[in-house]
């Protein structure tokens, strides 16, 4: 089940620094001042302000199981009003978007929600079944083998 609090199962910070990422405000140390005039600000968001569902589905070891981030897809689909969802958990389970997460995440899609993954967070050359999915936006580090050839082109570890 879903952990809305993260007392429940503290560790692993990585969504709160994805979350900084994209909703920051461009506030504190090191920051322009907003009323400055640089457009933009060098330490905004892309999304400044935008709401937040948080929803805790492994571990405080970072662990868990493919059944328990389905788990959080369905609760965000059933409770919240997400636009948006961002999943940067890597797995070593290969898959080609048929295996159930996959298609979770493309059911989302369907019906509005983006849906951003993570691949090649588990530091080999698999495209996890959370990266699978046909309708998910991907997002993953390359190495190009110092080659123009795209064929040869692999996840980066």
């Amino acid at each position: 089940m879903p952990s809305p609090d993260d007392t429940v199962s503290p560790g692993g910070w990585h969504g709160t620094h994805v979350a900084g990422i994209v909703m920051g405000l461009g506030v504190g140390s090191g920051c322009r001042p907003a009323n400055d005039g640089s457009l933009p600000n060098d330490c905004a968001g892309l999304a400044p302000g935008a709401g937040l569902v948080d929803v805790k589905v492994l571990d405080s070891t970072g662990s868990g199981f493919i059944s328990q981030i389905i788990d959080g897809l369905e609760w965000i689909w059933q409770n919240s009003n997400a636009r948006v969802v961002n999943i940067s958990i890597g797995d070593n389970t290969p898959a080609d978007g048929t295996d159930t997460i996959s298609q979770v995440i493309d059911l989302l899609v369907l019906n509005g929600i983006t849906v951003v993954v993570a691949a090649g967070n588990n530091l080999g050359q698999v495209l996890g079944s959370i990266a699978a999915s046909d309708l998910a936006i991907t997002v993953a580090a390359s190495d190009d083998r110092d080659t123009v050839d795209r064929d040869d082109d692999v996840i980066a570890s």
